[in-house]
């Protein structure tokens, strides 16, 4: 679904978010246990960022996306949705 420019930029914005949150948790508590972490609250704590944005329209889902609700007249409301990732050391 993500071209290559897409699937970099993601990658930086992730690299970033991991690294910022990491940095904040030195014995590696992680918000969803030991080692594991949610970007689902990362906008709370770090703002929006660009990069999430190559999620949203991605042309390929917007045709997906127009062939469900049969319009091209559909709304985005919630571009948070998660991801999970673990760092290395995780006991679970």
């Amino acid at each position: 679904m993500l071209d290559n420019a897409r699937l970099g930029k993601l990658r930086r914005g992730c690299e970033i978010v991991i690294r910022e949150m990491v940095g904040r948790d030195p014995y590696r508590l992680g918000n969803r246990g030991s080692h594991r972490y949610s970007f689902g609250q990362a906008p709370a704590f770090f703002g929006r960022q660009d990069e999430w944005a190559t999620m949203i329209d991605p042309p390929v889902l917007n045709e997906v996306l127009k062939a469900v609700f049969e319009t091209d007249d559909y709304a985005c409301v919630n571009g948070v949705v998660g991801g999970d990732y673990n760092c290395p050391g995780s006991t679970e």
